[in-house]
């Protein structure tokens, strides 16, 4: 686990943008930014529990309107693509990754 994630309670990278008003950490990260990997120091948010970090990111999902469509699809292999598609990540092989992890530890189990 990253600092990010013990220290922050940040469990899922989200970044703290010009109108976010909580706290913030600075941390270094690898982003994908004309075709090549770069390091670069970026501000995100920080929780005081994980349980903000979740709640957090249903939210972000759900007042920002490019995300809208994660909400009528009901496969996690789809909506692992949608996220990507819709700029969640730099990562051009973000939906990929998350795919492969959701099938390693067959977390589709845990769907309703």
């Amino acid at each position: 686990m990253s600092g990010l994630t013990t220290t922050d309670n940040n469990f899922f990278g989200i970044k703290a943008g010009k109108t976010w008003k909580g706290a913030k950490a600075t941390w270094p990260t690898s982003e994908y930014l004309n075709g090549k990997w770069v390091q670069v120091p970026a501000v995100f948010r920080k929780y005081s529990t994980p349980e903000d970090s979740f709640r957090d990111r249903v939210q972000l999902f759900r007042n920002l309107a490019r995300y809208h469509r994660l909400f009528v699809k009901d496969d996690a292999e789809n909506e692992a693509r949608l996220i990507q598609q819709c700029g969640y990540a730099t990562d051009p092989q973000y939906a990929n990754k998350l795919i492969s992890v959701i099938r390693k530890h067959k977390l589709t189990r845990f769907d309703a």
